[in-house]
């Protein structure tokens, strides 16, 4: 199993550790189909942030290389556009603010608001 920092043992499965507690915490397995469907405001940025902050891994980990990790290891992990059954609707409001601005001024006060809103969550 390839982890997301090769050269320190402990700290890839902390690493690794970090990522199957958020994936458990905030995920909703999908009985049908074996995935989990992440809630619509979070992103793989957001997830590798996340990490590298409670880590303090900023210099440890590429983000590429976390993206790597995740299509290789967690590939069954969704953040679907839109949910089966259930909806944070501001989650979708945030969501929708953002693919519908190209200010960037405003674009980058509904992502602070929106990160917000993630660290509620978790």
């Amino acid at each position: 199993m390839e982890t997301l920092v090769q050269s320190d043992t402990v700290q890839s499965h902390q690493n690794d550790s970090m990522v199957k507690f958020l994936i458990n915490a905030i995920g909703d397995q999908q009985r049908d189909s074996g995935k989990v469907h992440l809630p619509l405001c979070f992103t793989k940025l957001a997830i590798y942030q996340k990490m590298c902050k409670e880590l303090k891994l900023e210099d440890i980990v590429r983000r590429s290389q976390f993206y790597s990790i995740m299509e290789k290891e967690f590939g069954h992990v969704l953040i679907p556009k839109e949910k089966r059954l259930t909806k944070c609707d501001s989650c979708t409001d945030y969501k929708k603010a953002l693919e519908s601005t190209t200010n960037k001024e405003k674009r980058k006060q509904i992502e602070d608001i929106l990160q917000k809103h993630i660290n509620l969550v978790m």
